[in-house]
């Protein structure tokens, strides 16, 4: 078999079996063959996670890729839209495919590429709304019967089974399709503003709720995208040209020149080189109105990297970057009064790493899933999350960047009650990382009752 690669290139697995099924019945002949041996379902390896591999059974889900509409809804918003997606269909083709019907997700993250099911089992997200897993009304996946031992399929529509099988890592077997909500295509504004704290980022949330900003190492200001929903009209010709120039200018030239040029200087001259670039690339403000497609997505998949993301309570959001530019300046032997605090909590940090991207910060609402970054703690609860996002386009990844995301997880889980994002790259052990998730133990109970072999559960590896 073929060595399996992921997006990143820091996972590489050799599975013993490899399978592209083509039916429902092919996926239950080969979990009747497999039976006991440990499975996993590859969507479009654009996780950073060390959940899909495995040395066992993989199965490539990309023929179930159908797109169909279960009922189109009524009124001006379209309400009650639903839609069936099958697993392998990727978010791309799935936006093409419902825009002839007026019809779009009701959330988009940054990427299209993922699969459905690889998006919905790891709580894939965007900013100013509840992941994809929320907007999931059914998952019709293959498993076995704890009773018999036979493959079988099920469908999840009610219930915490459903709260479960909404974000699920692979735990509940193997997804077919869903059924979840979709909503009427819509319009974005877009306002890019440079600002010099996080009041004045975080100041117009509730006027702007799609927006998210980011944070710029040694510069330490923000960018912030103003975003919002709008009804006002738009030219579709100055919306593609400016949609050609910040994919040039932003998604590829800045991301190629920091890639290809200066992380190599700075490998010879030092880190001066990064934090030149950092603060002196111009970065030019514009203003926008466009589909919400191309307006919430991005072509951050055009050069490789590594992303890490971990969730913090909004009430925790201040004292959480404080934390995080106390890390940033530590590793890079800055001596600052954030880094001196912060150095007896993780020995060893000081000089060894000169984090080279803005942090990201994205607003998630919470999720109606169990074990999602978002999921509720306690019914009831309703504050929001903020999604923090580490990259790093320095690939191979190195023991500097490891050591690096190790330290930030460790800090931000013990002071600020973070979550590690399942999906993205993941330092941590998986059993220090599901303390984080107070309705883990209830999402284990009901995937052991309907696969009580422990073999193919995700959480029997030590991640």
């Amino acid at each position: 078999m073929p060595v399996i690669e992921n997006f990143g290139r820091n996972v590489r697995f050799r599975p013993k079996h490899w399978y592209a099924p083509r039916s429902d019945e092919e996926v239950l002949e080969i979990l009747r063959r497999h039976r006991g041996e440990r499975i996993r379902s590859a969507g479009g390896l654009h996780s950073w996670s060390r959940i899909l591999a495995s040395d066992g059974v993989l199965l490539d889900m990309r023929y179930f890729d159908s797109v169909g509409i279960v009922t189109m809804g009524t009124g001006p918003k379209r309400e009650g839209a639903r839609v069936r997606l099958g697993a392998g269909c990727t978010i791309k083709r799935v936006l093409a495919l419902l825009e002839p019907h007026g019809l779009t997700l009701p959330t988009l993250g940054a990427i299209t590429r993922q699969t459905i099911a690889g998006a919905i089992s790891t709580g894939t997200h965007g900013s100013g709304k509840p992941s994809l897993s929320h907007f999931v009304e059914e998952v019709r996946l293959a498993g076995y019967d704890p009773a018999t031992g036979e493959p079988i399929i099920r469908r999840f529509r009610g219930r915490e089974e459903l709260r479960a099988a909404r974000c699920a890592l692979g735990g509940l077997g193997v997804i077919l399709d869903v059924v979840m909500r979709a909503s009427k295509s819509y319009r974005v504004r877009e306002r890019f503003e440079k600002v010099a704290t996080l009041a004045e980022a975080t100041a117009m949330r509730a006027k702007w709720p799609l927006q998210q900003f980011f944070l710029v190492p040694w510069k330490w200001r923000y960018f912030v995208y103003r975003r919002k929903r709008t009804l006002l009209p738009h030219s579709r010709l100055c919306a593609l040209l400016l949609r050609i120039w910040l994919l040039v200018s932003i998604d590829f030239a800045q991301h190629w020149i920091l890639r290809c040029m200066v992380l190599p200087l700075a490998r010879v001259a030092g880190d001066w080189v990064i934090r030149l670039f950092l603060c002196g690339t111009p970065i030019f403000g514009h203003r926008r109105i466009d589909d919400s497609q191309h307006v919430l997505t991005l072509r951050h998949d055009l050069l490789r990297h590594v992303e890490m993301e971990v969730f913090v309570r909004e009430s925790e959001l201040a004292p959480a970057i404080d934390s995080i530019r106390g890390l940033i300046e530590l590793a890079a032997g800055r001596v600052t009064p954030g880094a001196a605090a912060l150095e007896p909590r993780v020995p060893g940090l000081r000089g060894t790493w000169t984090h080279h991207y803005p942090v990201s910060f994205r607003y998630v609402l919470p999720d109606d899933t169990l074990v999602s970054m978002a999921s509720k703690a306690f019914e009831g609860d309703t504050e929001s999350w903020v999604a923090i996002s580490f990259f790093t386009y320095a690939l191979p990844i190195s023991a500097a960047f490891e050591g690096f995301a190790f330290a930030v997880a460790r800090l931000l889980i013990a002071q600020h009650r973070a979550r590690l994002h399942w999906g993205k790259y993941f330092p941590l052990p998986f059993r220090d990382a599901v303390k984080s998730y107070p309705r883990f133990a209830e999402f284990e109970a009901i995937c052991r009752r309907y696969d009580p072999d422990p073999v193919r559960a995700f959480w029997s590896e030590n991640l």
